[in-house]
């Protein structure tokens, strides 16, 4: 949230314009005491009057520049009183949508362990199942973004191997990869590659956008991440031939609530927070995220570059 300006007086522009005002009264006042013939009198006369009409308009500019200065702080006031409310409200929800959750997923467990019962009960353990984890994803999801909207999320940094987070990050998404007939490809460099990092939080990264890459993706596409070696960073893509993303759409998908087109997978639609999540923890990172695509139906990219530490070594693979 922003910080709320000091109110003072008027702003540092009211503040010039005020002077500006003052000054070219002065001048004024100064150039018609000079004055001592009627003939230039006249001729000032003139000037003196435009001058003034100028200064009156200067001063009610500036009155109006400093009512909407403190209209603007009332305003930003109220949206970080709002944005506060928000917040709570996501931690209440994501607080009371968990209880329920747990005895769901321990009857799904249960269900799955006497599927033979009942000839429909693989079916429906399996419904319940992938609801369950899917209602699990969303409330995870909202309580992430509350903890970060609220700068309580905290990172258990320490070295990390980029291979082991990105082969966490395939192991989270391959289920709902294959469950889509996809293929997916993995390319990393040969060399070891270490971050300052926080392995779970940075595998959730990666799944999140491999995720997103499925479910925007048409069964038995294309998936694939891959790893360029900078100077001092590494840079992370995830590419995949789905649905892409329309030109206007580019600079917003980082935002919180902002979606696209349904994804082709509608049952898996989010909450339009997981990019935003991404963002927010790589940044936690060091790091920085952007987003390619060449319009609609032609696929997307998407890049995250964070710093290494140490050296960069050979690999005994």
């Amino acid at each position: 949230m922003g910080t709320v300006l000091p109110k003072q007086p008027y702003s540092n522009c009211s503040r010039v314009s005020h002077q500006i005002a003052s000054e070219v009264e002065g001048v004024v006042r100064n150039d018609f005491d000079s004055l001592s013939s009627e003939t230039d009198l006249e001729i000032v006369n003139t000037s003196r009057t435009n001058l003034e009409k100028l200064v009156l308009q200067l001063r009610e500019a500036n009155r109006n520049l400093i009512e909407a200065t403190f209209g603007a702080q009332d305003l930003q006031a109220k949206a970080e009183i709002e944005n506060l409310r928000l917040e709570k409200f996501f931690v209440l929800l994501a607080h009371e949508l968990r209880s329920p959750l747990a005895p769901i997923g321990l009857a799904a467990d249960l269900l799955g362990k006497i599927v033979d019962a009942h000839p429909q009960l693989p079916r429906l353990q399996g419904v319940i199942a992938r609801q369950f984890k899917h209602l699990k994803y969303l409330v995870d999801d909202l309580a992430d973004v509350s903890r970060i909207s609220a700068g309580k999320i905290s990172l258990e940094k320490r070295t990390v191997s980029l291979a082991d987070i990105i082969n966490n990050s395939v192991e989270i998404s391959a289920p709902f990869i294959a469950s889509r007939n996809q293929i997916l490809t993995v390319n990393l460099p040969l060399e070891a590659i270490n971050l300052n990092g926080d392995a779970v939080r940075l595998a959730q990264v990666f799944s999140n956008l491999l995720n997103n890459a499925s479910k925007f993706t048409q069964e038995q596409g294309h998936i694939a991440i891959s790893a360029c070696l900078n100077d001092d960073t590494v840079t992370v893509t995830i590419k995949d031939d789905g649905m892409g993303i329309a030109s206007e759409m580019l600079p917003l998908v980082f935002e919180l609530f902002k979606q696209g087109p349904p994804s082709l997978d509608h049952s898996q639609q989010g909450l339009g927070v997981g990019l935003a999540i991404v963002k927010s923890i790589v940044h936690m990172h060091g790091g920085g995220v952007d987003v390619r695509s060449a319009g609609l139906g032609m696929g997307s990219e998407f890049l995250v570059t964070l710093p290494i530490t140490g050296e960069v070594t050979s690999s005994n693979l």
